[in-house]
């Protein structure tokens, strides 16, 4: 038997219990998120859609997306093997459409006419950090992009594998 602090250990029975008692259910995230990184509970899930297997009880999901502001939002799952879904569309960013028409050119240089127009619509910063996630099987494949916008010129590349969490 684990031990816990006095005041901790109702609180993890009671978990425990809800556990026990209601499972899992199912969370379906949908179409208007399509493309988005997906956390649930601050670990990696993958790109949306997708569905997911959680606890019974409060669940975070984190959708980040091109173009849109990260939104985190508490989810209930009912358990039983219940299914909730996930299909609010995430608001616009300024510049976000712009952005999203701009993608086909991230990673070519010089700066193509798309993305110089992306970068007027969010305000014209001298540098512009670009990002592309796409899911490889369990992995998400991350690709970065620094230009800078003087001259249009890509600076710099980076990229990597980030593992799906567990």
């Amino acid at each position: 038997k684990k031990l816990f602090p006095p005041d901790m250990e109702s609180a993890v029975t009671e978990e425990r219990f809800l556990f026990d008692e209601l499972g899992t259910g199912t969370l379906v995230i949908g179409q208007p998120s399509d493309g988005a990184l997906v956390y649930v509970n601050g670990k990696s899930a993958g790109l949306a859609p997708l569905t997911v297997e959680l606890r019974a009880g409060p669940n975070y999901i984190t959708r980040e997306a091109l173009g849109r502001p990260t939104i985190t939002k508490t989810v209930m799952i009912d358990g039983g093997g219940s299914t909730a879904t996930l299909d609010d569309p995430l608001p616009e960013h300024k510049g976000g459409a712009a952005l999203r028409a701009a993608a086909a050119e991230v990673g070519r240089s010089p700066a193509g006419p798309k993305l110089r127009a992306a970068h007027g619509a969010i305000g014209a910063p001298e540098l512009l950090l670009l990002a592309r996630a796409t899911s490889e099987g369990e992995d998400v494949a991350v690709a970065a992009f620094l230009y800078e916008m003087q001259g249009g010129k890509l600076i710099r590349k980076g990229e990597g594998r980030v593992p799906a969490a567990d």
